[in-house]
C-alpha cells in the first residue's frame, strides 16, 4: 500500500528525503484517502530498510521524538475541543431548562416552596429534594419538587425508590415519557392518581 524505498548500507538524512521524494509520485493520488495515522505509517515503512550514518540516525530520532510530541499535541487539543463542545451544549441545556422555569436557583426554589434556604439544603441532604448542575457549580431544583399536591399524589414515595439514583437520573426519570404509563411521564401518570403505576416504574428504573 505504501512506497518503500531500496536499502542502503550508508545514507545521510538528505539522501532519505531524495529518496522518499523520489517514490512519492507513485501514491500522492492516494494519499488525499489516508487518515493522519495512514500517513505516519506510511512514512515509518517507507524509511524501515534504510541503514543511516550515526549522525543521521540521531537526527531521525529526534524528529521522530518532535512527531511524537505534536502527535501529542494534537490529541489534546482534540481533547479540548471535545470538552468545550460538552459544556456547551451543557450551558445551552440549562438556559433552556431555567428559561422554561422548570429548574430554579435555591432562593428561587425555596420562595416557591414556601420554605427558607437553609431549609432547602437540610432538604437536599436529606433527600427530600434533589439538585442538577447543568453547568458551573450552581445548584438548580426541579421546580415539581416544590409541588406538596404531587408530593402527596406519590412523589414522595417514588423518590425514596429512587433514592440512589443520580440527579440527572432522577430527573430523566419523572420527564420522559414511559410506556408502562401509556405514555405518559411519571408526573403527569402521578397528577392523574395513577400511584401505584408510577411507583412499579420507578422499581423498574431502579433495578434497569
Amino acid at each position: 500500500m505504501y512506497p518503500t524505498l531500496p536499502p542502503s548500507e550508508s545514507a545521510s538524512v538528505s539522501e532519505v528525503l531524495h529518496r522518499i521524494a523520489d517514490s512519492a509520485h507513485r501514491f500522492l493520488k492516494g494519499i488525499r484517502n489516508l487518515s493522519d495515522q495512514q500517513l505516519i505509517h506510511a512514512a515509518r515503512d517507507s524509511a524501515a530498510d534504510i541503514q543511516l550514518q550515526p549522525q543521521a540516525a540521531e537526527d531521525v530520532r529526534r524528529l521522530g521524538l518532535i512527531l511524537d510530541e505534536i502527535q501529542r499535541a494534537q490529541s489534546r487539543l482534540s481533547n479540548d475541543n471535545a470538552i468545550k463542545a460538552a459544556k456547551a451544549r451543557s450551558d445551552k441545556i440549562k438556559q433552556e431548562l431555567v428559561a422554561s422555569g422548570e429548574v430554579l436557583v435555591s432562593k428561587d426554589f425555596a420562595e416557591l416552596a414556601g420554605i427558607s434556604r437553609q431549609a432547602v439544603h437540610k432538604g437536599l441532604q436529606a433527600g427530600t429534594y434533589f439538585a442538577l448542575q447543568p453547568g458551573g457549580r450552581e445548584l438548580y431544583y426541579p421546580a415539581f419538587l416544590a409541588d406538596k399536591e404531587l408530593r402527596a399524589l406519590g412523589l414522595t414515595d417514588a423518590l425514596n425508590i429512587l433514592a440512589d439514583e443520580t440527579p440527572w437520573n432522577k430527573w430523566l426519570f419523572f420527564t420522559t415519557q414511559l410506556g408502562s404509563l401509556a405514555g405518559r411521564t411519571p408526573l403527569q401518570a402521578l397528577r392523574d392518581r395513577a400511584k401505584e403505576p408510577v411507583l412499579t416504574a420507578a422499581r423498574a428504573y431502579r433495578e434497569r
